[in-house]
C-alpha cells in the first residue's frame, strides 16, 4: 500500500491532523477541536479529563476526538444559552 494511503477499518492519514476516519466517523486533532469549539487546546484536554467529551488515544501520544460527537456537544452547549447569540448558560 502507499504510504499515507488508507485500509478500511483502520484510521488513516488524509492530510496533515485533518481527514482520519475510521468506519463510518471521522476523526480530527485536538488543535482543530479546539478551533471548531473556538476555545484552546488547552480546554478541549480539560474537557476531555472531566468526561465532557470522549478523546480517543491513538499510539502513545496522539489523541482523536469524533466529529459527529464535537457537533451534538456544540448544538447542545448553543440551544442551552440563555439568549440567540449568547454562550452563557442557564441555571
Amino acid at each position: 500500500m502507499p504510504r499515507g494511503g488508507t485500509q478500511p477499518g483502520r484510521v488513516g492519514d488524509q492530510g496533515p491532523g485533518r481527514g482520519r476516519t475510521r468506519g463510518n466517523a471521522e476523526f480530527i486533532s485536538i488543535k482543530d477541536a479546539a478551533e471548531l469549539l473556538a476555545v484552546s487546546e488547552v480546554t478541549i484536554r480539560r474537557m476531555i479529563r472531566r468526561g465532557e467529551l470522549h478523546g480517543y488515544r491513538v499510539g502513545r501520544r496522539l489523541i482523536l476526538l469524533r466529529v459527529d460527537e464535537l457537533e451534538g456537544h456544540l448544538s447542545s452547549r448553543v440551544s442551552s444559552a440563555c439568549c440567540p447569540g449568547c454562550n452563557r448558560k442557564t441555571v
